[in-house]
């Protein structure tokens, strides 16, 4: 496994929004693996190969990651923040922060109010202290709109665990850059298009683009799922979903049935176990997205089981990682010529 590329992905900052220097990254790294690479105005990084093959494959999985962006500070000097994405604000007090501004990066910790143990924490409750001593100087070098993470890094646990700040989904941009390069080694002959997409934690706006631009003839989105071995979490919440059980396939309203069987048919052929989870309605990943763009697109989402999601430690493994890259690396190669998915059949 490519750890240094998955640890240099972990380690980048990428707010919704601010999602460039992680998309630098990825530029970086699959630079010498491509036929071609591809930048857009929205921020999206696609990697490709096999431009001119009858049949397109849209894989993605998205560069953003959930925080806080900085509005304005107080008369004290304390930074006034918004949430950008579903960030988890009661793992936020008391924690060391990093805000990202043009100058360089910023320290700050996140202020212990009383506002803070309240039942439900909003953005409004949170106030960083950098440091500073009057309005003036906070805002001279903090400004609106400048991105903040917690400042974490990654650990190794054990039984092959890792332990990071936006596994979600960090991990999914390594997977599906990580399955093209194992496609092209294998021979693949399908075209193959990984697109690592800007903005779904806050509106999707990446894969919408990149859908309508590619205009794949199936689309397979990479993202994590509530692992339901997690404290407070039970099998009855989207199905049975266990760490080091392999990949999730969903089933659910906006997956196309044929699709899945086909990857299926691939894990059973590189003898990759995989899970389900049921989603009746929106997935809430780019699958929703993609599924509905040009004249619509069959689309597959495979999931990597994740405890904790939208925390400072989240927790997946790194033998389900390392198994999603196996199992679509498989499926697309056994794409051969143009591809029927008739429900009906």
């Amino acid at each position: 496994m490519n750890l240094e590329f998955l640890q240099k992905l972990l380690c980048t900052a990428s707010v919704s929004g601010e999602e460039v220097a992680f998309q630098r990254v990825v530029l970086a790294e699959m630079e010498n693996h491509t036929d071609q690479l591809y930048i857009d105005a929205n921020s999206n990084v696609t990697a490709v190969i096999n431009e001119k093959a009858d049949v397109r494959v849209m894989l993605d999985a998205h560069a953003d990651e959930v925080g806080c962006v900085a509005i304005c500070a107080n008369s004290d000097g304390l930074l006034c923040v918004a949430r950008a994405g579903g960030a988890n604000l009661h793992c936020w007090a008391g924690q060391k922060v990093r805000i990202i501004t043009e100058s360089g990066v910023i320290y700050g910790a996140v202020a212990m109010t009383e506002a803070c143990k309240k039942e439900s924490v909003s953005a409004k409750d949170l106030l960083i202290d950098i440091g500073a001593t009057s309005q003036q100087e906070a805002e001279a070098l903090v400004h609106t709109g400048d991105p903040v993470v917690l400042d974490t890094d990654y650990r190794m646990l054990q039984n092959n665990c890792i332990c990071s700040r936006a596994l979600d989904d960090k991990a999914g941009v390594f997977v599906i850059m990580e399955a093209l390069k194992k496609a092209a080694e294998k021979g693949c002959t399908a075209g193959v298009y990984a697109v690592s997409a800007t903005g779904e934690e806050t509106t999707k706006r990446g894969a919408h683009w990149a859908a309508a631009s590619i205009r794949p003839d199936l689309a397979i989105a990479v993202d994590v799922t509530f692992a339901s071995d997690a404290p407070g979490r039970s099998d009855g919440d989207y199905g049975r979903i266990k760490l080091g059980g392999g990949p999730v396939l969903c089933c659910g309203s906006i997956i196309s049935k044929p699709l899945r069987k086909r990857i299926e048919q691939a894990a059973a052929a590189c003898k990759i176990p995989v899970q389900y989870e049921v989603s009746t309605a929106a997935t809430h990943t780019d699958a929703d997205a993609i599924h509905i763009k040009n004249s619509g697109i069959p689309v597959a989402l495979i999931s990597i089981p994740l405890r904790y999601m939208h925390t400072p430690a989240e927790v997946g493994s790194l033998t389900d990682i390392q198994q999603c890259i196996d199992l679509i690396a498989e499926f697309l190669c056994q794409l051969k010529g143009p591809v029927e998915l008739n429900p009906f059949e």
